[in-house]
């Protein structure tokens, strides 16, 4: 199945530079896919007559719609849209349907305007159309969180494949019709409970960090743009790095119809700054306010975005945006977003929004762990002789119980403990679950001593933490390889001694 779209032309569309002319493209997105034509120069009455087909992997939902943009090409600015059109595809369910017909335009500002542009739509189904109502994609960018479920504490935690059978992938697209269907009715309620005329409603954008960002040009200058409709905020310039911290909050202010607002596109681009020349683009994300404003308390709370070329939605992940985005119609109180805390501590890739279309892979971290020497005790001599209450001998022990935490992605795996031993043999096989590519870069190994006591005193110590960069045991591309490591020893720094002057040997 396939959607054919046909870009013919455009007529009085607005001059947009200042000799009186404009230099048109037009993007069509359907899906979350964008094609782009060539731009024209100087003309106000374009031609192009270019072909683009979008795969359909189902049949086309009558509520979806080919989003058609176009935009005037400035070789230092940022390209400026003069027209716009959503084209509705609730009759393309018929096999075969061709359309071809003058679409008028509205404006960057979106106002009404004498322009207008000609499409061709062809919707081909080999198969036959067996089309279900409910289904399919909604919006811009789909709002799929996309991850494994923790894994287990114990020795195996590890995650089985994405199943690849008929009666699965069939299972898997009734569910997500059915989500689909569940999400318009919500919309639908939501909308119910609002007059139809101009309300004013508030966007809150919190731009947090990035990370792994992918550009040609390295090292990088990045910096984040906003999008809302026609206006947009820019984060600071921040120098030569590939994660950087902004924590900044931007706000929008939109009067708009309700039904115009959950439809309004929002768009976050993250670029490379440049000093004389255009701004060179990372990658981006986009999303309708509908999506924001149907979450619990209209708002998304420190979710990752998964940045993508928008040319080139198949090249893969080009980085990874935090943030938070809070949609406020009249009458709503804002949530209290917690504090930000830089650390690898959450479940980043279940927390992660990805574009539609834009899939990544379920792959198994697999960690041997063999044996650990000359761990030191943590315990101080206050606590030697309720320890040995608990241990088997009365004396000669090593006060010391240890094991090893694995973590990765969010994700936490151990070993089995090994009581009273400073120089434990494990030999066991630690599988974490995860998405590739995966924007986490650190696989974090640590030992830690389990204490035997109760209450506050059975707090776990950590005796040493070491981390290993995925970046550097790995390589991506065609020629790359994945994670591979050792067998070898590993260091552990960092875990103050909990001695006190009372202990019985001076370390």
């Amino acid at each position: 199945m396939s959607l054919q779209v046909v870009v013919k032309s455009a007529s009085n569309l607005p001059a947009a530079d200042r000799g009186g002319t404009s230099d048109p493209y037009v993007k069509v997105t359907y899906a979350g896919k964008i094609e782009k034509t060539k731009k024209k120069e100087k003309e106000l009455n374009p031609t192009w007559d270019e072909n683009f087909e979008f795969p359909v992997k189902a049949p086309v939902p009558g509520d979806a719609k080919l989003l058609v943009r176009i935009y005037d090409w400035n070789k230092i600015m940022t390209d400026k849209l003069i027209g716009q059109v959503d084209v509705s595809l609730k009759d393309v369910k018929r096999q075969g349907y061709k359309v071809d017909t003058q679409y008028p335009l509205i404006d960057g500002h979106g106002q009404p305007s004498n322009a207008k542009i000609a499409l061709t739509i062809v919707y081909n189904d080999p198969e036959g159309n067996k089309a279900d109502e409910a289904g399919g994609d909604e919006g811009d960018a789909g709002a799929d969180a996309e991850g494994d479920e923790a894994g287990a504490e114990g020795e195996e935690a590890g995650a089985g494949g994405d199943g690849a059978t008929p009666a699965r992938r069939k299972a898997k697209a009734s569910k997500a019709a059915k989500q689909a269907a569940e999400k318009r009715q919500k919309r639908d309620e939501m909308l119910k409970k609002f007059p139809d005329k101009p309300l004013d409603f508030q966007v809150r954008f919190h731009i947090i960090e990035a990370r792994k960002l992918e550009s040609s040009v390295q090292p990088i200058d990045p910096i984040t743009t906003v999008y809302v409709g026609d206006e947009s905020r820019h984060t600071r310039v921040l120098q030569d790095t590939d994660r950087p911290f902004w924590d900044e909050t931007f706000f929008f202010e939109v009067k708009m119809k309700p039904s115009e607002v959950f439809d309004l596109v929002s768009k976050q681009e993250v670029c490379h700054s440049r000093t004389l020349r255009k701004d060179s683009l990372v990658g981006s994300f986009q999303f309708d306010l509908g999506m924001i404003y149907l979450e619990d308390g209209h708002a998304i709370v420190h979710k990752w975005l998964l940045l993508t070329d928008p040319n080139d939605a198949a090249s893969g992940p080009k980085g990874y945006l935090k943030v938070s985005v809070m949609v406020l119609g009249p009458g709503d109180e804002p949530i209290r977003l917690p504090k930000v805390v830089m650390d690898d501590k959450c479940d980043i890739e279940s927390n992660l929004l990805r574009p539609s279309g834009v899939q990544l892979q379920p792959a198994t971290l697999t960690v041997k762990v063999f044996k650990c020497e000359e761990v030191p005790r943590m315990d101080v001599g206050f606590f030697q002789g309720l320890k040995s209450l608990f241990s088997r001998k009365k004396e000669d022990v090593d006060l010391v119980d240890p094991y090893v935490e694995i973590f990765f992605a969010g994700k936490k795996v151990k070993t089995k403990v090994i009581d009273e031993n400073s120089n434990p043999e494990f030999w066991q096989k630690l599988n974490l679950g995860v998405k590739v590519p995966s924007m986490c870069d650190r696989i974090r190994v640590r030992i830690v001593d389990r204490d035997k006591g109760f209450g506050a005193i059975n707090q776990d110590d950590v005796v040493g933490t070491s981390y290993i960069p995925v970046s550097q045991i790995s390589a991506p591309g065609e020629d790359g390889f994945l994670p591979l490591f050792g067998p070898c020893f590993v260091n552990l720094y960092g875990a103050p001694r909990a001695f006190d002057v009372t202990d019985e040997y001076d370390y």
